[in-house]
């Protein structure tokens, strides 16, 4: 009979189910175990026999050996090494294809290998040898985990806490299971293990920025990297560093930027000073949990930004959004970054820096309509994301999260121009085009979000006004 089935993990999140082998241990000293994987109430690693669903019997040394390898990606990479636009990971590579048809082909094989190696570090399936399991990705978004399997249609967001201490447990316990084996694999993989956190540490900028060495010393100059960087080596763990360094967050969010632009962007952001935000704090703690608005991103920031009207007293009409922003305590800079004209904002506010916002007049923020676009999509950063994927800053144009993106632009289209004012005012004109003339320069917003605003809300067109709609929002760029 197997023993006692042990759980580690949260019911929520990230678990494993793990019991001794009742069936005949082919390579002894090896961690012949039976496990079961779980992402919430999903079995994700499980054996299927007929109707029934039970563990998988294995050999775990494998997994061990993978945790301990992959341990500082694990725990320190964020984001994918390709700035690719993905809702969840098994887009990678068919993303990733679409863009090497655009390169030279000395480019896409560095690319594909720079791919494969985040690949190999993030699915836990990988790790093992000898048997096919589904993917089980596991990538940290700032202060949570993304966790997915083949059969999600969405990511699940977990605390990083929560899923660290769970890969921590459940690589003691397989460990544990190793340390009387006199097998070279075993005593190798405990060994890894144990001085896992002496890799992450020596390597902590690299994986963290993004950077190599040599860029990392570059930037630097005269000081030091940790002083740079403004992160102490010596006396805090990686992960605290991780979370407490604006600017080691933006050389990750700007990988591919131009090299001169990162350094203009790092230095800005290190003149940054910490500002305290009283009524900001106050309205993120008026608004509820983002779970309420569903599990999409657009809805959810839509409600968002009803909800903020309401609570900011402007239930109808245009917002002053640079006032407000003023108001709330976020500092406002214009940069110019010309060669980075991809980068519309670099927003920052962590422990030490900001809450500021830098635009970037050489993109979107040099129309007036795009400065107001920009400052209301980084509003909504501020209001939900700081204790979540976006702790310590946000770049718009940068590698960022996809879902947190995508809530924002949908809050900034309603909060600029709501849906519900917007089919109010094409239903009582007597033209649509007209109409949509007078919301966009009412509302001071762009050609394009006016037409997503209408054709987005509760209001029918027929072909004709879609078709005059769709002529006016291409007429002329803004």
């Amino acid at each position: 009979m197997a023993e006692a089935v042990r759980s580690i993990g949260s019911e929520h999140g990230l678990r494993f189910e793990i019991a001794e082998s009742a069936h005949e241990v082919r390579w002894p000293g090896l961690a012949w175990l039976e496990l079961t994987a779980w992402i919430g109430p999903h079995k994700v690693w499980c054996q299927t026999d007929g109707d029934r669903e039970g563990p998988v019997s294995w050999t775990w040394v494998d997994l061990l050996a993978g945790l301990a390898r992959a341990w500082p990606w694990l725990l320190l990479e964020e984001g994918s090494p390709l700035p690719l636009e993905i809702t969840t990971p098994n887009q990678l590579r068919s993303e990733a294809e679409a863009r090497w048809a655009r390169y030279p082909r000395a480019v896409a094989e560095r690319e594909e290998e720079e791919l494969f190696g985040f690949m190999m570090n993030h699915d836990l399936a990988r790790f093992l040898r000898g048997i096919y399991l589904p993917t089980l990705w596991v990538e940290r978004v700032g202060k949570e985990y993304m966790l997915w399997s083949l059969e999600f249609d969405a990511p699940v967001m977990r605390p990083a806490a929560e899923v660290v201490g769970c890969l921590e447990a459940l690589g003691d316990s397989l460990a544990e299971h190793l340390a009387p084996s006199t097998e070279a694999r075993a005593v190798q993989a405990a060994a890894q293990w144990q001085g896992r956190m002496q890799r992450v540490n020596e390597t902590t900028l690299t994986y963290a920025t993004g950077l190599s060495a040599s860029e990392i010393e570059q930037l630097a100059g005269d000081e030091s990297p940790a002083e740079f960087f403004s992160c102490d080596t010596d006396d805090t763990d990686p992960v605290t560093r991780l979370e407490q360094s604006e600017l080691l967050a933006v050389a990750r969010m700007t990988k591919g930027v131009a090299w001169r632009s990162r350094a203009i962007i790092l230095g800005h952001i290190k003149e940054l000073h910490k500002s305290d935000t009283p009524l900001l704090d106050e309205w993120v703690s008026r608004l509820p949990a983002l779970d309420r608005y569903g599990t999409l991103a657009y809805q959810q920031g839509y409600e968002l930004a009803r909800r903020l009207r309401t609570v900011c007293a402007c239930t109808t009409g245009p917002v002053d959004i640079e006032a407000l922003m003023r108001e709330l305590g976020v500092t406002l800079k214009e940069i110019q970054l010309p060669e980075a004209t991809g980068v519309d904002a670099i927003a920052a506010w962590g422990p030490n820096h900001g809450p500021a916002i830098l635009l970037n007049r050489a993109a979107r923020p040099g129309t007036p309509f795009g400065y107001r676009a920009t400052l209301a999509h980084e509003l909504c950063h501020l209001l939900c994301d700081r204790a979540t994927a976006l702790p310590l800053v946000e770049v718009l144009g940068g590698q960022v999260p996809k879902h947190p993106e995508q809530r924002a632009n949908a809050f900034a289209a309603e909060f600029l121009l709501p849906q519900k004012e917007a089919a109010e005012r094409v239903r009582h004109a007597s033209s649509v085009v007209e109409a949509a003339a007078e919301l966009s320069r009412t509302y001071q917003v762009s050609r394009e979000l006016t037409f997503r605003q209408i054709t987005n809300s509760s209001l029918e067109l027929n072909a004709q006004d879609r078709l005059a709609l769709d002529q006016w929002k291409s007429a002329r760029a803004e």
